[in-house]
């Protein structure tokens, strides 16, 4: 049986004529053409084919294929969400530590040790866990529910966390005697602290004994500034002596002696028995050791952070491309 088509539907690929889009445009001029009246004199071009039902699908479909495509690309979600998944989880166990290690303390019933909050190492781990948990939450449920206002925030804390990071960089490099005394004054806090804060007497331990191997801020006369380790204290062992963690390591035992720094200060040379160079000195020698690894991981955790904000944003412009396709096949 022949059946006659129209010249302009037996072209392959079809025109992009004006017909063409007109018919594509909307379904209403093909469901007109099909009730108009055959004795209508008409031109090829306005009067409906034969064929117009099986057109008006086939456009129906394509409409529809268009708008169901997705612009979010599944790649960049699924990304987002699992790294800031591993962020989330991170953030909340260190902020998690921070409130164990207060409690601890008992500083939130004891609020007179607030008073050195700025070098409290349970502070530090609460605000970066805080920061840390906020960002990965933004992320994750942002990417998961593909929320705008979630990403954008995400996208502007990274933004902010890395505008900082480079701010407080190269301050430290143009103002290094500035920062030089900034640090002193932290390790002055840490070493007044000592025996009275856990956390900060742990982390002069860890900083003289098994990071720089160091004693005191410029010296080991430093521990002078401790009441507990002042020549003058009355009647207390530690008094003129140092932390066991100034103490060099024993060659004959792997155990520290808990003792050794006691009274060490009143001999007259005792550099074989504790470390003589101060931290202050040690901690610059080792970053200028180091230099290449510092700058490699600093370079690395910048480059993740503008990746996540890159990604970040890529993710909502395809969520706003959808939701402006969706709003202009409605």
């Amino acid at each position: 049986m022949f059946v006659y088509f129209p010249y302009y539907l037996q072209l392959s690929p079809p025109r992009r004529g004006e017909a063409y889009r007109r018919y594509e445009n909307t379904d209403d001029h093909l469901l007109n053409d099909e009730r108009s009246s055959d004795d209508t004199m008409a031109t090829p071009r306005e009067q409906a084919p034969a064929e117009r039902p099986n057109a008006t699908r086939r456009l129906r479909a394509r409409r529809k294929r268009r708008r169901d495509r997705t612009e979010v690309s599944c790649c960049v979600k699924w990304v987002v969400f699992s790294q800031n998944v591993l962020f989330w989880i991170v953030g909340l166990l260190i902020f998690a530590a921070g409130i164990w290690a207060w409690t601890e303390k008992d500083t939130l019933n004891n609020l007179k040790r607030l008073t050195s909050i700025a070098v409290d190492p349970a502070f530090l781990l609460i605000i970066t866990g805080l920061v840390t948990f906020v960002i990965g939450f933004t992320g994750c449920v942002g990417a998961l529910r593909e929320n705008t206002f979630l990403l954008a925030v995400y996208s502007f804390l990274l933004g902010i966390i890395l505008l900082c990071e480079l701010v407080l960089g190269i301050l430290g490099f143009v103002f290094r005697d500035w920062l030089r005394g900034k640090v002193k004054e932290i390790l002055q806090a840490l070493i007044s602290d000592y025996r009275e804060d856990e956390d900060a007497m742990d982390l002069v331990n860890w900083i003289q004994g098994y990071w720089l191997q160091c004693c005191g801020i410029t010296s080991p006369g430093d521990w002078n500034n401790n009441i507990y380790f002042n020549c003058s204290a009355p009647s207390s062992p530690e008094a003129c002596g140092v932390p066991y963690s100034c103490c060099r390591p024993p060659k004959e035992t792997s155990l520290p002696n808990l003792q050794c720094g006691y009274g060490v200060r009143r001999k007259d040379d005792f550099s074989e028995l504790i470390y003589n160079k101060g931290c202050l000195d040690a901690a610059q020698s080792w970053f200028d050791q180091n230099l290449v690894i510092v700058a490699a991981v600093a370079i690395g955790v910048a480059v993740v952070q503008i990746l996540g904000i890159c990604f970040g944003q890529n993710l909502r412009a395809d969520i706003l491309a959808q939701k402006a396709k969706w709003a202009r096949y409605k």
